[in-house]
């Protein structure tokens, strides 16, 4: 179990430096932004860019995840770059037959939506950004069967540092706005496709496996219905907000929901990246059952002791981000509810990855699509009675019905026996501290802050109380210690 948590620690640790750069630039870039950029343009980029998510999430048909499978279970060299170069090549194809009309009727649909054919270049970026984009998820993935995370994390880190620079300068000395962003979108996933191509060259063996493509699809194809319903968990609620609200609201909540997503980028998939692949390499071990349960319990440890250092300095956080326009700093309120549904995602994807390893990628899609069903009817029903604090509500009430049945299906389906007490245990430990911390009295910054940190570094010392360690950990942890 140790070296199980030592692989994690350390691929996460990698992979996170990936996550942050390729999604840290809405955050360092969020000053630039709300101060050259008016809510109601940035909620209408908000609701584009939910669109490309949305086809990003559906057009891969969920080969990315078919082929992390295929690649761990075969032994087969050979066999493994023909099975790479058939989902690469399928998938090229697949995404540009899709996004040509896109392309070259940019101009009919910027006439039809907007009444306005000069926002065409719109429609053409994003074609590009999709196209690049889905191509990338295969070598990516490939990258992490490989565990080639260097190479992984200098490709994410030369995209950002691009991305970065072009979209600084689209935006500053060419004006250009939320087309810059777009630019810079564009700019990022194209210099990645570049830097992968000798790699995705190493990988091939230039034969096609369509009976293998099948097999692939026909376990991935659910997963990309539940990877479009994800988004709509993620990202839906901007939609009604739009339609329900104003663009200045969709540019408040926008701002909010990014912040959160912080922990998502840099904690949760992370962690998630290393897990994956640690659990397939160990699917026929016969304690999986007790890895998958531990590791639910730290991953939560550290993840609630995160998100509540998140949650009790989020105002701060909007305050020092948002320099301009004082309607953004409305964000801040949403920010604790939105963090509490990633940690209930996290968990699900814990749940979800339990799924798979049981091949029950149709019933993971159809837990998600009913979910997303059920985020857009909570959001109708509570964006007219609280704004935007409600679609937050909907968020975390839609994971959390969605992670419960993953939940009670992965127990049922792996015979998974989860520790429900510790777990428990973990969640009345951070209410009590996130409690204590609201019920402070006004003090100065300087006293508030320490207040804080220390009521924060409680934390385990209650779990501690609760026997929520098990004696062997403690003894690991004090010759991790002494060492």
């Amino acid at each position: 179990m140790l070296n199980n948590l030592k692989y994690i620690a350390k691929h996460s640790g990698i992979y996170m430096i990936g996550n942050v750069s390729s999604k840290l630039i809405g955050l360092i870039l969020l000053p630039l932004y709300t101060s050259m950029i008016r809510i109601s343009d940035y909620g209408f980029y908000s609701l584009f860019d939910v669109s490309i998510q949305f086809c990003q999430g559906f057009l891969h048909l969920g080969l990315p995840n078919a082929l992390f499978r295929w690649l761990n279970l075969d032994e087969d060299e050979e066999n493994k770059k023909a099975v790479f170069f058939t989902a690469y090549t399928f998938t090229a194809l697949f995404v540009i037959l899709i996004m040509l009309p896109l392309y070259f009727f940019s101009g009919f649909l910027a006439k039809g939506i907007f009444n306005n054919p000069d926002m065409s270049v719109y429609f053409k970026i994003s074609a590009g950004i999709i196209t690049l984009s889905v191509l990338n998820m295969i070598p990516l993935f490939t990258l992490r069967v490989r565990e080639k995370s260097f190479y992984y994390v200098v490709v994410a880190v030369l995209k950002f540092t691009l991305q970065l620079l072009v979209t600084v300068l689209m935006i500053v000395r060419y004006e250009q706005g939320i087309l810059g962003i777009f630019w810079g979108q564009l700019a990022g996933e194209l210099l990645a496709f570049c830097l992968m191509l000798p790699f995705v060259l190493t990988q091939m063996s230039f034969r096609f496996m369509p009976e293998t493509l099948k097999e692939m699809i026909r376990f991935g194809f659910p997963l990309s219905f539940s990877s479009l319903a994800s988004r709509v968990l993620n990202v839906g609620d901007r939609y009604v907000l739009g339609f329900l609200t104003t663009l200045e609201m969709v540019g408040a909540y926008d701002i909010g929901y990014r912040i959160a997503n912080v922990v998502d980028v840099i904690f949760i998939r992370s962690f998630n990246n290393a897990y994956q692949q640690m659990i397939w390499k160990h699917l026929r071990a016969d304690n999986i059952r007790r890895i998958i349960r531990k590791f639910l319990n730290y991953f939560l440890f550290v993840l609630l002791w995160i998100i509540l250092a998140f949650s009790v300095f989020s105002y701060d956080l909007v305050n020092l981000l948002t320099v301009t326009y004082d309607e953004y700093l409305a964000a801040s309120v949403i920010i604790p509810t939105i963090l509490l549904a990633l940690v209930i995602r996290g968990m699900g994807f814990i749940f979800i990855q339990t799924l798979q390893m049981a091949s029950k990628t149709a019933v993971i899609a159809t837990i998600t699509l009913g979910s997303a069903v059920l985020n857009i009817g909570l959001n109708f029903l509570m964006i007219p009675w609280w704004g935007m604090q409600g679609a937050a509500m909907a968020t975390l009430l839609s994971f959390l019905v969605s992670s419960g049945i993953s939940a009670w299906l992965s127990e049922k389906y792996f015979e998974t026996r989860y520790e429900w007490l510790n777990v428990s245990k973990l969640f009345l430990s951070a209410a009590l501290v996130y409690l204590s911390i609201h019920c402070l009295p006004d003090l100065s910054l300087v006293s508030g802050i320490l207040a804080k940190l220390i009521l924060l570094s409680l934390f385990p010392l209650i779990l501690y109380l609760f026997r929520f360690y098990e004696f062997s950990e403690i003894e690991t942890l004090k010759k991790m210690l002494k060492k």
